[in-house]
């Protein structure tokens, strides 16, 4: 189950209904549901006698008045109940959806952060919560009216406790930065971040995870990708491949105790790595247009120069791009088994075309936003120019 926490403005006039409301819609979504209120602000603490809240008045302020959402996050954390936490507006009207989206992600990822933006409208009365109907009536309200916030605004987040604890600097609720930082800081723990803005107003899942699997043969031993990489020109396979190895340390290894120093050499874990296409680009993953509509051989691996020592061994964090040739000449000259560009789209026009289409069915898909297709096409045409181009000495 859940635990919610906020902070409110004063319980006056057009906020007081408003937070009401909110706070009302947060106590009824399940019966374990927790509610936890930051603040001493006035009509705080009645609104949580009257609905059953859990009411923390102390709150760290800056000199200026504004809290510091660190202390409240902290605070949260170690008051709760359950292990899955929301810091959400105190004007914001949940319903069931919201719970069971949150549940869902808790169930599938350890560490995870949730967030989402709101949909305005307009509420100057109490709702009436006894009408069965009140959260389809609201929501259609909200979806009339078509007015949400832009994608700086972040009104919601969804978290296990921990992720927070301790980390974040000193920021204060009512000036810019700190939902953002929230959600930077926790792509840089390894958390899983998942938008919801869909998946909680339209009942919208988020698009599956595309990566390498043993079962659809798209995740492969090494070696079984040596010939396609190795009749490239100019690429090279590894001469040796990495392999982690178990190491044995005694029998007391498991309690931290050593007793074979050096360890004896065991079995080597298995390794495995995308399956590649015959360009030799992953045919796992997100494919962007680089790999789906190529101009070059994209890879998540590069060798070492003879210059620095270690020829043909792996070099880390570094990858490599091998364009295609521009010509079928200037192919068949290098001997490169992979069409060239000109064999492959007979112009610009129909190359960023193709590009412009595979955009937009990530778009579709859910896996670019709709906002970045033209960046897309436009770095594709920058990278076109600059590949297309006959290499200098190429055999016409």
């Amino acid at each position: 189950m859940l635990t919610l926490f906020t902070t409110a403005k004063p319980f006056s006039g057009h906020s007081d209904v408003i937070q009401r409301n909110a706070l009302k819609s947060w106590k009824l979504l399940h019966p374990d549901i927790e509610v936890i209120l930051f603040g001493d602000e006035k009509g705080a603490a009645e609104i949580c006698q009257e609905l059953g809240l859990r009411h923390e008045p102390n709150v760290e302020r800056h000199e200026s008045g504004f809290k510091y959402i660190g202390t409240i996050f902290d605070e949260a954390q170690k008051l709760a109940r359950h292990d899955v936490l929301c810091y959400a507006n105190c004007d914001i009207l949940l319903c069931g959806d919201f719970v069971a989206a949150a549940q869902r992600v808790g169930a599938e990822k350890d560490a995870f952060l949730m967030f989402g933006r709101r949909w305005d409208t307009d509420i100057f009365k109490p709702i009436d919560f006894s009408n069965p109907e009140w959260a389809e009536e609201i929501r259609q309200t909200a979806f009339a009216a078509n007015q949400q916030r832009d994608e700086w605004f972040i009104d919601y987040f969804v978290f296990r406790r921990g992720l927070f604890l301790h980390r974040i600097p000193k920021l204060v609720i009512g000036r810019v930065y700190w939902d953002n930082w929230l959600v930077w800081f926790a792509g840089e723990q390894g958390a899983a971040l998942v938008r919801l803005d869909r998946w909680v107003s339209a009942e919208e899942a988020p698009p599956p995870s595309r990566y390498p699997r043993l079962a659809d043969g798209t995740a492969v031993l090494p070696e079984s990708t040596a010939d396609v990489f190795s009749g490239i020109p100019g690429m090279r396979f590894p001469a040796h491949l990495p392999r982690a190895a178990r190491n044995d340390f005694g029998p007391e290894a498991n309690r931290g105790i050593v007793t074979t120093l050096p360890p004896l050499p065991g079995k080597p874990y298995p390794c495995f790595v995308p399956a590649i296409d015959r360009d030799g680009n992953d045919v796992a993953g997100i494919r962007l247009p680089d790999l789906t509509v190529p101009l070059a051989t994209h890879t998540g691996w590069n060798l070492r120069h003879p210059q620095i020592g270690a020829s043909g061994e792996l070099l880390n964090l570094i990858g490599a791009t091998v364009a295609f040739a521009s010509t079928k000449e200037e192919r068949e000259a290098r001997g490169d088994p992979r069409p060239s560009i000109a064999e492959r789209y007979p112009s610009r026009d129909v190359y960023l075309e193709q590009v412009r289409q595979a955009a937009q069915q990530l778009v579709e898909d859910g896996y670019v936003l709709a906002d970045d297709l033209e960046l897309l096409v436009d770095q594709a045409a920058e990278r076109y120019d600059v590949f297309a181009r006959p290499s200098a000495g190429a055999t016409p």
